[in-house]
């Protein structure tokens, strides 16, 4: 019988990738500074018991609507290119992007947001 491997979590793998490639704070909770990148997983499945497929939105936050969306394309470059790369370890199989970047502005804040959904295919681990 082929046992359910685990998986990661996809928000932190994301996250230290993209801080690692942008200028700007970026996390799963609304940063205090005007510029930052938010990720956060918003569904998908594991559509068998070796790959998870997690959805995940990445948030672009800026003060200039021009520097949004800039800085959501740098987001969304860094995610793309990962196909075939591993992530701390985990082996990233394809990245499909569901939403393209969307402007939509959040009501809490003075900053402009441009946002963008992809599914992030990723292989599992023997658990330990």
């Amino acid at each position: 019988m082929v046992q359910t491997l685990a998986f990661p979590d996809i928000e932190d793998l994301l996250c230290t990738h993209l801080t690692a490639v942008l200028d700007v704070p970026v996390g799963t909770r609304m940063a205090s500074v005007s510029s930052f990148v938010r990720v956060l997983r918003t569904g998908g499945p594991a559509p068998t018991r070796v790959t998870d497929s997690p959805q995940v939105t990445v948030e672009a936050y800026h003060s200039r609507e021009s520097g949004a969306i800039a800085l959501l394309g740098e987001a969304r470059r860094a995610l793309a290119d990962l196909p075939g790369t591993e992530l701390d370890g985990w082996a990233v199989k394809s990245v499909t992007e569901l939403g393209g970047p969307a402007n939509l502005p959040n009501p809490t804040t003075e900053s402009h947001r441009y946002t963008y959904t992809a599914v992030v295919q990723i292989r599992g681990k023997q658990p330990t």
